[in-house]
C-alpha cells in the first residue's frame, strides 16, 4: 500500500466545536483533492496512551504527543510512504499547502510573527520546531528513531519529558538537525495579533503576507489551544477560521 495519508485527532469531551469541525473539513478536502488517503481519529485517539498513562492526570498536550506518533508508526506499518499529521485548530485554503518533496526525511512548518508596527511580517526566530503541521517518512533512520522514542516515552513515566522532549518539539528539532528537514511553504503560526487581522482585516493579512514573502497564504495553525473558555473567545476563532477559508 503505497501512498499518503494524512490524519488527525480529535477526542472531543463536550462535542466538537464549529471551528475545529470548520478547519477539519478543509484538511479532509486538501487530502482528498491530492488523491491522499484520509482519516480523523475522534473517539479512540487517546487510546493508545491509556496503556501506560495512568496514576495521575494526564494533560491532553501530553496525550497527543504520544499518540501522534503511535499512530504514524501504524500507518507505516501497514505500508504508506508518508505520513502527514495535521493539528485540528489549521483552516487548509488550498491542497498545495500539503504538497512536498518526496526525499526528505521529515517536513516541518515555518514559522512566522506579524510586526504590528509596520504590518510587515518577519521569520520568528526560533530554536525549537513545532507540530501542528508534520510529514513523517518512512525511510528507515526516521522510523528507527520513532520507534525509540516510542518505546522510551512508555518507560519513563514524566509529563514533561513526554509532552516536549521525547514526543514534542525537542523530537522534531532533533529529527530536522540530525536527519535534515526542509519546511511546509505557506504554513504560518497564527499568533494574536494575526488572530485580530483574521476577524478585523482580513485583506491586510493577505496583502501583507504576499508582499513579504511573493506567495499566498496557504495555510494557518489558529493556535486553539491558546484560547480561554469564554464565549467570545470561541467566537473569535470560530470566526477567524471561517474568514481564513472564505476570502
Amino acid at each position: 500500500m503505497a501512498g499518503t495519508i494524512v490524519f488527525q485527532g480529535w477526542e472531543p469531551i463536550k462535542g466538537t466545536p464549529a471551528a475545529v469541525k470548520i478547519c477539519m473539513d478543509s484538511v479532509k478536502i486538501a487530502a482528498k483533492e491530492l488523491n491522499h488517503d484520509y482519516e480523523l481519529i475522534d473517539q479512540d485517539f487517546f487510546a493508545p496512551s491509556y496503556d501506560f498513562m495512568v496514576g495521575k492526570d494526564w494533560s491532553h498536550l501530553s496525550r497527543a504527543s504520544f499518540c501522534r506518533n503511535w499512530y504514524s508508526k501504524k500507518y507505516f506499518q501497514k505500508g504508506y510512504d508518508s505520513v502527514i499529521w495535521v493539528d485540528s485548530d489549521v483552516p487548509v485554503r488550498s491542497p498545495s499547502a500539503l504538497v512536498v518533496p518526496d526525499t526528505l526525511h521529515v517536513t516541518l512548518e515555518p514559522q512566522y510573527y506579524l510586526d504590528l508596527n509596520d504590518h510587515l511580517f518577519s521569520r520568528r526566530q526560533a530554536d525549537l520546531i513545532t507540530n501542528s503541521v508534520l510529514k513523517y517518512s518512512s525511510i528507515s533512520q526516521v522510523s528507527i528513531f520513532l520507534n525509540a522514542q516510542i518505546e522510551k516515552a512508555m518507560n519513563i513515566h514524566k509529563e514533561e519529558f513526554i509532552s516536549k522532549t521525547a514526543m514534542g518539539t525537542d523530537l522534531y528539532t532533533a529529527l530536522g538537525t540530525y536527519l535534515g528537514c526542509d519546511y511546509f511553504k505557506d504554513i504560518v503560526f497564527a499568533t494574536k495579533d494575526m488572530r485580530r487581522l483574521l476577524v478585523e482585516d482580513i485583506q491586510t493579512l493577505f496583502v501583507k503576507y504576499k508582499m513579504f514573502t511573493g506567495r499566498d497564504l496557504l495555510a494557518m495553525n489558529l493556535c486553539g489551544s491558546l484560547l480561554g473558555e469564554s464565549e467570545f473567545e470561541r467566537d473569535e476563532f470560530e470566526r477567524a477560521a471561517d474568514n481564513f477559508l472564505s476570502h
